[in-house]
This record gives C-alpha cells, sequence and structure tokens, in this order.
C-alpha cells in the first residue's frame, strides 16, 4: 500500500523474471561478489541511458552506489587481500573453539567456527595444527593463502602438501599486524562462551582449585573465614560458606570473639575455629556437614593459627589455605602453613 513491495504477485509489480533477476542480485550481495554485480549494473544503466529511460539508469545509478558503500564497508571489517583463510583459536576453561573468516578482493565472505573439547594445558598451536590438517586435508577448493596467529610446527611442509593438492600455490604465514586475526579469535571466543554453561564453569573452576590444594575431588563445600574489629575492640568473625560453587547464605555464620579484649586476628582465629568445630562434633546440625577446604583470609600466619585450633581433632586432615592479598586487596595467590 505504500509502493515499496517488490513481489511479482502486483499487479502494477515487476514481473517474474525481473524478479528473479532482483533475486540474483540479492545472493551475489550476501555472497560478497560487488565487483561482478556492480559491472551487470553498470551494463544495464548504460543500456537505459542509450534508450533514454533515465528514470531506470538514475534508479540504477544509485543502486550501485549503495553497493559500494556496503562493500567499502566490508574491507574496513576485513581489510584488504585476496582469497584469503583467517584464523583465530581460543581455548577456553571448559571448551576450545576455532574461527575461520573467509576473505575475497577484501570482502568478508563468511566465517566458519567450531567448538570443541580440548586438554586446558593444550597449546594453541598445538590445537590449530590438528584443527588445520582436519579442515583442509579433505577440501577440494584451497584459499591461496592462509593466516594464523602463531608459528606452526612443519608450516612449510603442510603448505606444500596443500599447494601440490589445490593446483596452485598455497602459502602459511603468521602476519605482523594482527587485526584479522583478532576478529577470528574473537569470534571463535564469543562462541565457546555461548555455549558454556556457568555450570560448566564453575564445575571446572572447582576441579582447578582441588587439584592446586591437592584433593582427590573437586571441593564442593568451601568455607572462608575473616576477622574484623574496630580499633581493636568489639571482634568478630565471619563464616561464608561456598557449595557447588554458588553462595549458601543459610549457612553463614558471624561469631563474637569472647576471649580476648584486644585486637589479636590469630589468637581469634584459633577461637573461632575451636568453636565451629566442636559445635559440629556435639551434633550441631546448623554447623554441618564439614568443609572439603578451608580457605582463611591472610597468609602464613592465619593458616598457622587454624591448624593449631584444629590440632589433635578429627578435623585436623581438612585441607588448609590462607589467601594472599595483592594491592587491591584481590586474592593473588593461596598459601600452606609452611608458606608454599
Amino acid at each position: 500500500h505504500i509502493g515499496r513491495c517488490d513481489g511479482f504477485c502486483r499487479t502494477d509489480g515487476p514481473g517474474q523474471a525481473e524478479y528473479q533477476a532482483r533475486i540474483r542480485q540479492a545472493v551475489r550481495i550476501f555472497s560478497g561478489h560487488y565487483r561482478q554485480l556492480t559491472a551487470e549494473l553498470q551494463q544495464e544503466m548504460e543500456q537505459a541511458a542509450e534508450e533514454l529511460n533515465f528514470e531506470k539508469a538514475a534508479a540504477l545509478r544509485d543502486r550501485i552506489r549503495a553497493i559500494s558503500v556496503l562493500g567499502k564497508t566490508q574491507q574496513v571489517i576485513a581489510g584488504v587481500c585476496a582469497d584469503t583463510d583467517v584464523w583465530g583459536v581460543y581455548p577456553g576453561q571448559v571448551r576450545c573453539g576455532s574461527a575461520v573468516l573467509h576473505i575475497e578482493d577484501g570482502n568478508l565472505l563468511g566465517r566458519e567456527v567450531e567448538v570443541f573439547s580440548a586438554a586446558a594445558d593444550q597449546e594453541e598451536a598445538d590445537i590449530l595444527s590438528a584443527v588445520l590438517s582436519q579442515y583442509y586435508l579433505d577440501r577440494q577448493a584451497l584459499p591461496r593463502e592462509i593466516l594464523v596467529p602463531c608459528e606452526l610446527e612443519d608450516m612449510d611442509t603442510f603448505a606444500a602438501l596443500l599447494t601440490g593438492r589445490a593446483g596452485h600455490r598455497v602459502t602459511l604465514r603468521v602476519p605482523q599486524r594482527g587485526e584479522r586475526l583478532r576478529m577470528a579469535r574473537r569470534n571463535a571466543r564469543e562462541e565457546v562462551e555461548r555455549i558454556t554453561s556457568d555450570a560448566e564453569r564453575t564445575g571446572k573452576t572447582l576441579e582447578q582449585l582441588g587439584t592446586l590444594a591437592g584433593l582427590a575431588e573437586a571441593p564442593r563445600r568451601l568455607e572462608s573465614y575473616d576477622i574484623s574489629h574496630t580499633a581493636g575492640q568489639d571482634m568478630v568473625a565471619s563464616m561464608v560458606v561456598f557449595a557447588d560453587g554458588r553462595p549458601l547464605k543459610r549457612d553463614y555464620r558471624r561469631f563474637q570473639v569472647k576471649t580476648l579484649d584486644h585486637a589479636d586476628d590469630l589468637r581469634a582465629m584459633e577461637e573461632v575455629l575451636e568453636r565451629r568445630f566442636r559445635r559440629y562434633l556435639e551434633g550441631d546440625e546448623h554447623f554441618a556437614p564439614l568443609p572439603d577446604l578451608l580457605l582463611m583470609d591472610g597468609g602464613r600466619g592465619q593458616v598457622s593459627a587454624a591448624k593449631e585450633a584444629l590440632a589433635g581433632t578429627s578435623l585436623a586432615d581438612v585441607p588448609l589455605y590462607g589467601m594472599v592479598k595483592d594491592d587491591h586487596h584481590r586474592t593473588r595467590a593461596i598459601v600452606d602453613s609452611e608458606g608454599r
């Protein structure tokens, strides 16, 4: 009703042949073949001008300009290169991802992203070598240039193998400037993060923490303690609980330090832990179950005080570490009673 529909079903619209021609032009735009389409439209415009159909020629001129702007936008995104694949790899915590950008005549024609499982400590070069072999060795059409973010083992040998299969020279290289590589890696990272759930990330983090603390399994229940006071008076301690990587606020506890009338974080920590675990041994259900891992706010001194409080009890074997802070009060390391 506003005269903008190109459907050939309209009585005053284009015929079916014209409609199909426009569809083919749209396909070429989405495929990145701007130059071919521009050449065809240029020929149509010149023919319309020769036939004195200036209105059609002006419309074709405007369409050519629009396609030119779109093509330049793609060149800004992808850079100017010819018949090139650009690779990026993202080794995530739970999964890894790879992305390849297909570029022709400076235009980004498309991308392919794959997410897969890989060992957390696997090197980026090893992951990329395996991905490239699986991707290219079964393909008939190969690019002339493959850009990768790092040096790979036997790059020249692999390039020679692809050259023999392609019938033209294929080169592999690591560019010095990497805007396109960063784009490919960002594509891989976004896809990995999109399909990796919070539960998977948390589970992997707990697994790594368990390994770091020398546990046979990931710690399901964590307890952390801190001491606070006001100018040496009114000393209190907080007990924070995490279960499966999430705060379990119903199990949070606060203790008022009763045996001290002055600031002494180490003795206060001893008192609080002794009280917490005595309540457990007495069968208080509000202090069950036991934690898989104890974390103190502080360094070696706090850990030693905590271990002394637990010595000689059935709880002495609960793994215990201190959280060492940086200048911004963020945890930078965990430390045991021996300072390791």
